[in-house]
């Protein structure tokens, strides 16, 4: 089974186009048969924007995510969106 490793910086609860597009890249991925894993802020320590309080930002992410490709050896990554994750 190949694995993909997704990196996003949306992801629920957040409500909009981004989230509703990874859930759908999500579901088609893993019914073609691939482990799709996900690396969100919600795996981390994070801070609210200003301006945006209902996105949280992950601080000092770099060593998970190197834990994470390193145990999941994963045959791809993509870097959903950009942010201090992507």
């Amino acid at each position: 089974m190949k694995k993909i490793l997704l990196v996003t910086d949306a992801w629920p609860p957040q409500v909009n186009g981004v989230v509703r597009v990874q859930d759908a890249y999500i579901r088609e991925l893993e019914k073609r048969g691939y482990k799709v894993i996900v690396v969100h802020p919600g795996h981390f320590f994070t801070v609210a924007v200003p301006l945006f309080y209902d996105v949280p930002v992950a601080l000092f992410p770099r060593r998970r995510i190197a834990r994470v490709i390193t145990e999941e050896h994963p045959d791809a990554i993509h870097l959903m969106t950009e942010g201090t994750l992507g």
